[in-house]
């Protein structure tokens, strides 16, 4: 990277990279940001790379194996400062990214210079408050002569003398007067306190109930206790009950022979009963036979529905004959086109109209995508409307992004360090950047810039300008 220098400024210790200050300062976005950036270096204070052996990010450039020097920079173990925002963003950078103060209401940009009416009588539609809760409970209210007047006319209803407000419902009974005494304690039985519940259920001091009695509950109610088995009392013979082994069912017959055949017999239902044997042959009678065929389904052939035989051949079959096509599907697919009918159709890609044909011309009908044809006439990037979708090609690239410059942070590109540049220009960069050469010294360094590009020009960029500055002088002075 370029370094700054100053006559008259006070070396310094190097420091660590996370230990960097900030700089107090932006940098211009003009198209001279180069130029800015060495001028402004000489107040930057620098600290130490924690790493110089690691090679930067970002291409090489046209110099080849010689843009390591771009990369690495004349002082390699000294890096810039921390990046920071810039402040001069501009007038339509700033309007469209303000932000609102503390305690400061945000208002959109283009209610600015909007004054705010007069609210007089309020905004909006007026709500109409109706009447409340109160008010509907009050409207039939009436006191002092007007309640009683009321009271006196209601009397006469019938609901009004036998349904009193406030009191209980009057059935006109007619009771002893012993019941309207104080000392009457109302009707029914008086209640006898037995204890709770489960003196009840569970009453104490008893004796617990005998086998007996627990037996019978088990036969009548099914009665049992918790993790108690049910037992029938069976009384088995001598033959069951004496006998451990003994299991019911029938048993087959120990055969030595047939041992193992058991499975086998059992799914060869067309065997006989004896092993390796054929049933059997049963003669029954022929008018069963016949009903057998007639009633029963068949396997592989219709039900019989008892209507005879059709009066129709031995070969006939039923339905609609098919009628044999000349053509199958392979014919169908492979097709029987002609060669000329297989040809692509004559307005395939171009005009048949008379009087419309294209001709074969090199000139691009059109607007392209990225209209690089207007990047002359169009304004800098950050001085382009913030509606304007047009993408003239100078836009930044997802690169950028992911790789970004080591001067990106400041506002140099790596484009800015390849392009290439008058003699005068050149000499302002490095004066701004701290070197101070003389006539004699910056012509040998300019010229070995431009015999590096190798075409003839006098013009050389600031890549091969620093190349040339080690090769000519040797490194900083």
């Amino acid at each position: 990277m370029m370094s700054a220098r100053a006559s008259s400024s006070t070396p310094r210790e190097p420091q660590q990279a996370w230990a960097t200050p900030r700089i107090d300062g932006g940098f211009g976005n003009d198209g001279t940001a180069l130029k800015t950036a060495g001028l402004n270096l000489t107040g930057i204070k620098k600290g130490a790379d924690p790493a110089p052996s690691v090679r930067s990010a970002g291409r090489t450039g046209e110099l080849g194996e010689h843009g390591w020097m771009l990369r690495r920079g004349i002082q390699h173990d000294v890096i810039l400062p921390t990046p920071q925002t810039p402040e001069d963003r501009g007038s339509c950078r700033e309007r469209h990214r303000q932000r609102t103060g503390p305690s400061e209401i945000a208002k959109h940009w283009a209610l600015t210079q909007d004054q705010v009416p007069e609210p007089g009588e309020g905004y909006g539609v007026k709500t109409y408050f109706g009447e409340n809760v109160a008010e509907n409970f009050k409207a039939h209210q009436v006191v002092g002569v007007a309640e009683y007047l009321k009271t006196r006319g209601e009397a006469v209803y019938h609901s009004s003398m036998r349904e009193p407000l406030g009191k209980s419902h009057v059935r006109g009974h007619e009771l002893p007067a012993e019941v309207s005494h104080p000392r009457f304690r109302g009707f029914g039985v008086q209640k006898r306190s037995t204890g709770p519940a489960k003196e009840a259920m569970y009453p104490r001091e008893r004796e617990p109930e005998p086998p007996e009695v627990r037996a019978l509950y088990n036969k009548s109610h099914g009665s049992h206790l918790p993790g108690e088995m049910a037992t029938r009392d069976y009384k088995w013979p001598g033959t069951v009950s004496d006998d451990p082994h003994f299991r019911f069912g029938v048993v087959d017959a120990a055969d030595v022979a047939s041992r193992g055949m058991g499975v086998k017999a059992a799914m060869n239902s067309e065997a006989a009963r004896e092993p390796h044997s054929v049933p059997g042959v049963n003669i029954g009678s022929e008018t069963l036979e016949h009903k057998r065929r007639v009633t029963n389904d068949h396997l592989g052939r219709s039900r019989n529905l008892m209507t005879g035989r059709q009066p129709v051949p031995s070969d006939h079959s039923y339905g609609i004959k098919t009628n044999k096509n000349a053509y199958d599907v392979g014919d169908c697919l492979r097709g029987w086109y002609s060669a000329p009918e297989q040809e692509p159709d004559a307005d395939l890609g171009r005009c048949t109209q008379p009087g419309r044909r294209n001709f074969h011309t090199e000139r691009r009908f059109g607007i392209p995508t990225i209209r690089t044809d207007l990047l002359q006439h169009a304004l800098h990037a950050d001085k382009r409307a913030v509606t304007n979708a047009t993408n003239f090609g100078d836009d930044p690239k997802a690169g950028h992004l992911v790789v970004p410059g080591k001067f990106q942070h400041i506002g140099v590109a790596d484009e800015d360090f390849t392009q290439r540049r008058g003699k005068q220009e050149l000499h302002e960069i490095l004066q701004g950047a701290g070197y101070l050469l003389d006539e004699t010294a910056f012509e040998a360094v300019f010229d070995r810039a431009t015999q590096l590009h190798g075409d003839g020009g006098t013009t050389a960029s600031m890549e091969a300008v620093m190349v040339a500055y080690f090769q000519v002088l040797g490194g900083p002075s």
